[in-house]
C-alpha cells in the first residue's frame, strides 16, 4: 500500500497494482490488452481492465502450454 500511496501523493490519479507475485509474460499480455482497450478502443479504465483478461481467456489455447508449466 505504501507504493500506491506514494504514486497518489506524486500526482497519479490511478494506480494498478498487484497484491501478490505475478508472471511477467501474463502481466505483459494483460497490460497490452488493457492499453489497447483504453487507448485504441477508447473504453474507460474499469471497462478496459474488465475486458483485458476476458480477451486473454478467450484466446487461451491449453495445447500451447508446455507440460513443465502445468
Amino acid at each position: 500500500m505504501g507504493l500506491t500511496r506514494a504514486f497518489h501523493l506524486a500526482g497519479a490519479r490511478t494506480v494498478v497494482a498487484s497484491l501478490g507475485k505475478v508472471d511477467d509474460r501474463a502481466t505483459q499480455s494483460l497490460l497490452t490488452e488493457f492499453y489497447t482497450y483504453l487507448w485504441q478502443r477508447k473504453l474507460g479504465k474499469l471497462e478496459a481492465l474488465r475486458q483485458a483478461p476476458l480477451t486473454i481467456m478467450h484466446r487461451f489455447d491449453p495445447r500451447k502450454v508446455s507440460s513443465a508449466a502445468r
